[in-house]
């Protein structure tokens, strides 16, 4: 909804001022208001940032090429075309930035009206509608309810911290012989996905730190933490894909069961949090799942029960070990991280 009403306000805004400046192809900048208009204040700068940046280069290029190759048949446009695109589109290719550049040059190039007012007004007047859409959808996204990056970050890491909870349980059930290799390649891929949105948003939070639209916390630890937790778990779903040898599953998988409960649990809060901004969750029970599985390993150490079984279970027993020394630690630096977001959120709304 508030989006909707950005996107309006740009539109219409954009509109009314290309009229007032007499600008005799305002559509042009409507469509950069729109283009630009982003979820949050940092991906909008962004956007206005790369908007600029290809059309700068695309005008100068395509009138650079305009001048240089006359193109008043259709045989010396597709020259004049050709000339102009194909160095700008391996620029985009290398330099998503400049991904608007050929399209900048392909319009000023097919202008209708290039013959009479030049190329070099045709460029200026594409680049002046370009940079009156840009700032209007940037002033927009600045005064009508505003999305800051850091809160769109918050969401972002909420919804990867719930698919770990769901993926979690899913993985532990091959510890049964309950393994379903077509969910968890589903949860993978929906967990996959929400981290590389959480990314794209911190790049929008990073955008607005840059440039001192805030003073919020640098966005790219609590995704490092992310990417690590992910790999804690494709670490512990190899190791727990089968059932555990007959002489320790009756003492360790409870254990582990109960740990991972826990933990997912604890993810949940987490995300919780995220979206209240509230207090950090009680980690007393991930404690004390964790005393409950060393004392498991501990006693299958004391009985000697791995002794005689094969090195892969053995490498399993140890692995989901390691795994859980990994996972524990990487939590630890996720509750700094979402306490440090969350903070932040909650100071910038009680803001004035």
């Amino acid at each position: 909804m508030q989006m909707g009403v950005r996107v309006m306000a740009a539109g219409a805004a954009t509109f009314t001022l290309c009229r007032l400046l007499g600008l005799p192809q305002f559509q042009w900048a409507v469509l950069t208001s729109l283009i630009v208009m982003q979820a949050s204040v940092g991906a909008s700068l962004k956007a206005m940032i790369d908007r600029m940046a290809g059309s700068v280069g695309g005008a100068v290029w395509g009138g650079g090429v305009s001048l240089l190759i006359p193109h008043a048949d259709s045989v010396s446009m597709g020259f004049a075309l050709a000339a102009a695109l194909g160095p700008l589109a391996c620029l985009a290719a290398a330099h998503p930035a400049y991904r608007v550049a050929p399209v900048t040059a392909a319009v000023l190039l097919l202008n209708r009206d290039l013959a009479t007012i030049g190329p070099l007004m045709s460029g200026l007047e594409r680049l002046l509608e370009v940079g009156i859409g840009s700032l209007v959808a940037l002033c927009v996204s600045l005064l009508v309810f505003p999305n800051r990056g850091h809160v769109e970050l918050s969401g972002a890491v909420a919804k990867s911290l719930d698919e770990m909870s769901h993926l979690l349980p899913a993985l532990f059930r091959g510890l049964s012989g309950e393994l379903d290799p077509d969910e968890i390649t589903t949860l993978h891929g929906q967990l996959r996905s929400a981290i590389m949105t959480a990314e794209a948003a911190a790049e929008a939070a990073n955008q607005e730190r840059a440039n001192y639209l805030t003073a919020g916390p640098d966005p790219e630890p609590v995704c490092r933490t992310l990417r690590r937790l992910r790999n804690d778990l494709t670490m512990l779903g190899r190791a727990v894909a089968s059932p555990l040898p007959t002489s320790v599953d009756e003492g360790l998988r409870p254990a582990i069961l109960g740990l991972s409960s826990a933990v997912s649990i604890f993810l949940e809060a987490c995300a919780n949090q995220l979206r209240t901004h509230d207090l950090a969750p009680d980690r007393a029970q991930i404690t004390d799942a964790l005393a409950h599985y060393s004392d498991a390993m501990s006693q299958m150490r004391r009985m000697k029960l791995a002794q005689g079984l094969e090195d892969e279970a053995v490498g399993r027993i140890f692995g989901v070990s390691f795994g859980f020394d990994q996972l524990a630690h990487n939590l630890d630096d996720l509750v700094d991280r979402v306490n440090e977001l969350c903070d932040h959120v909650r100071h910038a709304r009680q803001a004035p």
